[in-house]
């Protein structure tokens, strides 16, 4: 991941340490967790799980490429909403659907900032690096599948695209 953020394009600058840390903290986590709990249509290496990954979030870098361009004053809450929808749509879309369904509860979990998430889904002997709740600010509609639903950036809203 240290090599994709430093392709991050110039508008993004301020925002590498911030983006580097947020997606060893939620791809870490979530890919720990699907490795151990859920089960896959096909097979997935971890490392095709996360290239998936970082190919849906390059797609959405490319609105802050090009010069005189500037990141907008929420683009923390951005590129944490964008992240999740990639880690939902590579890593989540792979799993059978009973899967996916536990999936979005640790999803819940993990945003929230659960401090006993490492041992409620028993992921401490997987995780490459330390974990650390963190509490973020994502609106997903409680009722809704995170399957169903799509990060619409210019509102700063997740929609249901079904």
């Amino acid at each position: 991941m240290k090599s994709f953020v430093l392709t991050l394009p110039p508008a993004l600058e301020k925002q590498i340490d911030f983006f580097e840390k947020m997606l060893y903290w939620m791809i870490d986590s979530s890919l720990c967790w699907a490795l151990r709990h859920a089960k896959f249509y096909v097979h997935k290496s971890e490392m095709t799980l996360v290239g998936s990954c970082l190919k849906y979030l390059k797609t959405y870098m490319k609105d802050y490429e090009g010069e005189n361009i500037k990141a907008p004053k929420e683009i923390e809450d951005i590129l944490i909403n964008v992240s999740l929808f990639c880690v939902v749509w590579s890593i989540g879309a792979a799993m059978e659907e009973v899967s996916r369904k536990k999936f979005k509860l640790f999803i819940i979990d993990l945003i929230q900032g659960n401090k006993d998430l490492v041992e409620k889904y028993d992921l401490g002997l997987d995780l490459l690096f330390p974990h650390e709740p963190r509490l973020v600010r994502v609106s997903i509609p409680e009722k809704s599948s995170i399957f169903e639903l799509c990060y619409e950036k210019q509102k700063g809203i997740w929609i249901d695209w079904t």
